[in-house]
This record gives C-alpha cells, structure tokens and sequence, in this order.
C-alpha cells in the first residue's frame, strides 16, 4: 500500500489525460475523470453519477489518506503510464499488426481514446500499445504494407 507520507502528484499526471479516463477510487469504486483543475481538484465520477472532489495527493481530507489509484488492482502511479498524443475521437490511425508472426502490416483503425494504462483504444473495442500507433495523415502511404 502507498504510504501517505510520500505525496504523489496526482493532479500532474492525470492534467493531460482525456475526460472519462478510467481509474479507481476507495470512496466510490471504479471510477472515471470529470476534469482537473488548474489548482489540482480532481473530480471523479463513477455510473451512478456519484461525483468525488480529491486534492492534487488524491484525498478527501488534506489529513486523510489516499483514495484515487490506477485500479483496484494497481495502487502504484509509478507505473501509471501517462501517453501524451494528439488523436481525437474517430481520427484514423494507422497500426502495427502482427495477428501473424510471419506478416506484419500496417491496418486503419479509428480512434476512440487512451485507457488508464496508456494503451491506445480503438472503435470496435481493439487496443493497441501506443508505440504500435502513428496517425494516418501523412503516413497513408505506408497502409498494408508489411513492416
């Protein structure tokens, strides 16, 4: 468990990340952003419309411990990967697939968003590591050729 006396900045490495990014909160369960602030108010919602506001730390309480992790099963923000890209909802990418060990080729896929771990999650419910993505535009030539 993460010792409450060592602050994490929560706020900072959850800024950039996409409204509805999934994570897990010890008030309200699974969870999702709804926005961070400037000053580092992290607000999180789960299904039932329940709404939390957390400092930057992660807590309810500047004196209270921390609420907000990854998941339920991952507490370590140090391994929280935070993707940085510039793709938006139904943009098209191209991937790196190798369904087969023997033929790799680039595929189109749309975009949908980035998951809690960084990976790049497609329309249809296909994910993909972020290294394996690049966008389309500029790069249409490269479409079903091997790699």
């Amino acid at each position: 468990m993460e010792r409450n006396d060592i602050k994490i900045d929560i706020a900072e490495i959850l800024k950039d990340k996409p409204k509805g990014t999934k994570l897990y909160c010890k008030l309200i369960g699974d969870c999702k952003v709804n926005y961070v602030s400037p000053k580092g108010t992290i607000e999180v919602y789960n299904d039932r419309d329940d709404y939390v506001k957390l400092d930057r730390y992660g807590r309810f309480n500047p004196l209270g411990e921390v609420l907000l992790y990854p998941s339920k099963d991952m507490i370590d923000w140090k391994l929280f990967k935070v993707t940085k890209n510039s793709y938006k909802t139904f943009d098209y990418v191209l991937v790196k697939c190798d369904d087969e060990p023997d033929l790799q080729e680039w595929t189109l896929f749309q975009y949908s968003h980035t998951d809690s771990y960084g990976n790049i999650v497609f329309v249809g419910g296909e994910y993909a590591d972020a290294e394996n993505v690049i966008p389309y535009e500029g790069n249409e030539s490269l479409l079903g050729t091997q790699i």
